[in-house]
């Protein structure tokens, strides 16, 4: 899955987990640009940073601990990398690896970063893989 804003300072459209639809205006995760690129819920303790896994499967899916976070704790929103110009395949985040909840907090899901990206004209770039937890 890729997300993609298509300016400074704007949210893209939503996707929803369960079936890798983009929503606009609603979805369970969202990508949002400013200074740094950020993956967001709407909904308060939805993701959960586990650290860089080399695939979607070694992603731990305890929901218990989340070692990579800001806080350590479930969080709304993730940072990726900073809004210079780069490459997916320059991003300093490929291989993140998270837990998130779907808006309704009625499925989770285990993501792995394949990588972000801005470029010149602002625009960015967040893609993903993504699996239920069983």
């Amino acid at each position: 899955m890729t997300l993609v804003t298509p300016s400074v300072a704007t949210e893209s459209d939503g996707v929803r987990l369960a079936d890798g639809a983009i929503v606009a205006g609603a979805g369970d995760l969202s990508l949002y640009q400013s200074m740094v690129l950020s993956l967001s819920s709407p909904t308060p303790g939805s993701l959960c940073a586990k650290g860089t896994f080399s695939a979607l499967g070694d992603v731990p899916t305890d929901v218990d601990t989340c070692p990579a976070g800001l806080s350590g704790t479930w969080e709304q929103r993730t940072y990726l990398s900073g809004a210079t110009t780069h490459t997916t395949e320059e991003s300093s985040v490929i291989g993140l690896g998270l837990l998130v909840w779907n808006a309704d907090h009625t499925a989770l899901y285990r993501l792995r970063v394949i990588g972000d990206s801005y470029d010149g004209q602002g625009v960015s770039t967040a893609t993903f893989d993504v699996e239920p937890v069983p």
